[in-house]
């Protein structure tokens, strides 16, 4: 069984530690990192090479006049009620602010488990709704969603049973035709995915694959940028929860009509300069990829925020994440579907 989760996690490029004698705050039913392994209390600490994060049922702050941005609105009615807090409001904007500055300054972080032991996922959830404010504040806008940990192995490496999500900002959009300064970036990597386009706003909370099909106006080809403000990719759930799900940036090629593909079995490379560097297929996306759209699609309408007409979603990575390198061109090919590039300088 062990060796069968190494090579299994090998796959997706993740790097285990193990940290014997320390449990974690909240409970695996809260969606908190308990161990896998022979003994009870085991923690796994990840380097992850893939966008990999989850969350539970969990409570998004609300945004004076959020409508319509993509964030939860404070007179929604179906807005959960807030669970028990593990930090305070002041650590938590705290420790958005200690992300803030790693992002701007380029100069990662220690895991913010270390800085606050007690973070639990609503703690971190609420700390990225932190950043997304200030950024919407700054003239930003929501332009659609992404999902992590939409792979079973990542999610039993979690210690999970779902996926998670992220925000898509217009300033996150990058174009294959213009290179993009890797020195911007703290670790940046990048995934292959098969991404979304909405041609209409997608039902709530019965939200079903057949669904997703109706409303999309073509899939896409797409790579995503991710990057973690944590140093040396060294984050447990909360973490990255509160990093935006690692993202960073994305770009998109043209794509075609849903309803023309087997979106369960498109076949996926990511080469650079003639080199397969990884491949895998669709359906390593919860088995089908308009299922994790559909989950997120119910997910966020929890929080009475709709996934809008126009907005991008990244239903989680084909393979595993591959680390940018200055000077390299980065290609994802797709049957039936197209290809993307993004450059580095």
């Amino acid at each position: 069984m062990a060796l069968a989760f190494a090579a299994e996690t090998a796959r997706y490029g993740v790097r285990i530690t193990v940290i014997e004698g320390r449990r974690p705050g909240p409970t695996a039913d809260k969606g908190g990192l308990r161990g896998i392994g022979p003994r009870a209390g085991t923690v796994f600490r990840a380097a992850v090479g893939a966008s990999a994060v989850a969350f539970p049922a969990h409570r998004e702050p609300a945004l004076p006049g959020a409508v319509g941005t993509g964030l939860a609105s404070p007179d929604s009615p179906n807005r959960p009620q807030e669970g028990p807090a593990m930090l305070t409001d002041r650590q938590r904007h705290e420790a958005a602010e200690l992300l803030r500055s790693a992002e701007h300054g380029v100069t990662p972080i220690a895991p913010l488990t270390e800085a606050f032991p007690g973070i639990g996922t609503e703690d971190a959830y609420e700390i990225q709704l932190v950043n997304i404010r200030h950024r919407l504040a700054a003239g930003a806008e929501v332009r659609g969603h992404k999902v992590g940990l939409s792979s079973p192995v990542m999610q039993r490496m979690m210690g999970v049973d779902e996926p998670d999500y992220g925000h898509l900002l217009h300033d996150m959009r990058l174009r294959p035709d213009v290179p993009v300064p890797g020195v911007r970036y703290c670790h940046p990597r990048v995934e292959v995915e098969v991404g979304f386009v909405l041609g209409d706003d997608l039902p709530g909370s019965a939200c079903t694959p057949a669904d997703v099909l109706a409303a999309t106006e073509r899939v896409v080809p797409a790579l995503e940028l991710i990057d973690s403000r944590i140093r040396d990719w060294r984050i447990t759930i909360a973490d990255t929860i509160a990093d935006n799900a690692s993202s960073a940036g994305y770009v998109i090629g043209e794509g075609r009509d849903p309803r023309e593909l087997d979106l369960k079995a498109i076949d996926a490379r990511l080469t650079s300069d003639g080199e397969l560097l990884a491949e895998g297929r669709s359906d390593a996306v919860l088995g089908d990829p308009t299922v994790s759209v559909a989950w997120l699609a119910r997910t966020v309408a929890r929080f009475g925020v709709p996934l809008k007409k126009g907005h991008v979603v990244l239903p989680g990575s084909c393979t595993r994440a591959v680390d940018v390198a200055a000077g390299a061109t980065f290609t994802a090919e797709f049957t039936g579907l197209g290809s993307v590039s993004l450059s580095f300088i």
